[in-house]
């Protein structure tokens, strides 16, 4: 169903948003932090959601393509005047503002 794809695509990027919108960058999200569990093994700890989104939007990733394909791809919809809807339109604004 196309009016689900929209829906989920709106859902997602609403997620990415907020996560995004709410991030302060730090000096510490550009340093590799880590942690020692047990036995002496050390891991990586994993960066802010909102730092790791920005890192994919500033680099050439398939978040970043993913995005800008949406936005292609609802600027095709909404110029066909018979297929525009409401959620097609949401999922460009969203990302859109994430691209912003």
């Amino acid at each position: 169903d196309p009016q689900e794809k929209w829906l989920v695509a709106s859902g997602a990027m609403e997620i990415m948003y907020k996560l995004l919108s709410n991030h302060d960058i730090v000096q510490n999200d550009f340093v590799e932090q880590t942690c020692e569990i047990a036995q002496g093994r050390v891991i990586t700890l994993p960066c802010q959601p909102g730092h790791s989104i920005m890192h994919h939007l500033l680099n050439d990733s398939a978040l970043l393509r993913k995005l800008l394909f949406i936005v292609d791809e609802c600027c095709q919809l909404l110029s066909d005047v018979d297929s525009s809807t409401d959620k097609v339109a949401h999922a460009g604004l969203l990302a859109l503002k994430l691209l912003e």
